[in-house]
């Protein structure tokens, strides 16, 4: 296994490990200070504090979250950074005791710093269905 995809799948694994109970303080310390995130909600979350504001407006209704990241292209942008995209597929366990399974589209920015490995880009979004060919009148 490269070192890139060694930091696609520590991320992942931290990923799952704090999904796994819905800790938004293990979550957000995935993160960079500086991260950005585009995750289910149409807002981008700019920056640590409103990464795991966004993580808290899930509380409540998720109970657990498990992810597995599938079909991933990784490339080397810089020697401490890494660019994943592809696929994930989740299960997300609701509290009210229902699971929603899904496939979405992914991308990454891993970045190596301080002997840590974290993200510094996330943004996940739907498959379309078919390619956004409507004009506006």
């Amino acid at each position: 296994m490269t070192l890139a995809e060694q930091s696609l799948r520590k991320i992942e694994s931290a990923w799952n490990a704090a999904a796994a109970n819905w800790d938004i303080d293990a979550l957000s310390a995935i993160y960079v200070d500086e991260a950005m995130l585009f995750g289910g909600l149409p807002e981008l979350s700019v920056g640590k504090v409103a990464i795991r504001e966004y993580f808290a407006t899930y509380v409540g209704i998720l109970k657990s979250v498990k992810m597995r990241m599938v079909e991933q292209t990784i490339i080397q942008a810089s020697p401490d950074t890494y660019v994943a995209q592809g696929f994930v597929d989740f299960v997300f366990n609701l509290v009210d005791g229902k699971t929603v399974n899904t496939k979405m589209r992914t991308t990454w920015v891993i970045v190596q710093r301080d002997n840590q490995t974290q993200l510094l880009t996330h943004h996940f979004s739907n498959i379309p269905v078919t390619p956004p060919t409507t004009t506006a009148s």
